[in-house]
């Protein structure tokens, strides 16, 4: 299955510059762009839809990047531990057989 994407690709810098032209809260610009490489611009609006406003098209006034980041580093800690307890529960379920 082939993708079309519709959208052209844009430089760190101006996934960066459009973060901040949007009001976004941005510490760290080298640190930003490094997360940005790693995680990617269009992932990260999962975890941003909250803090920003579509009718304004801007973040609300405290909204940092720092807190999507932090957002985005729960999620991957909860889908770790997730997948762990499945595994776990799976190998146990599958053994339980042979002891009835």
């Amino acid at each position: 299955m082939k993708c079309n994407f519709t959208k052209p690709a844009i430089s760190f810098e101006s996934q960066l510059r459009k973060l901040k032209d949007k009001k976004l809260i941005i510490e760290n610009d080298d640190k930003a762009i490094e997360l940005l490489k790693s995680i990617n611009y269009y992932r990260l609006r999962g975890y941003y839809i909250h803090l920003y406003d579509n009718n304004t098209e801007e973040f609300h006034s405290k909204a940092s990047f720092e807190q999507i980041i932090d957002l985005h580093e729960f999620d991957m800690k909860l889908i770790e531990l997730t997948a762990a307890v499945i595994l776990k529960t799976s190998c146990t379920v599958k053994r339980a057989p042979k002891f009835i």
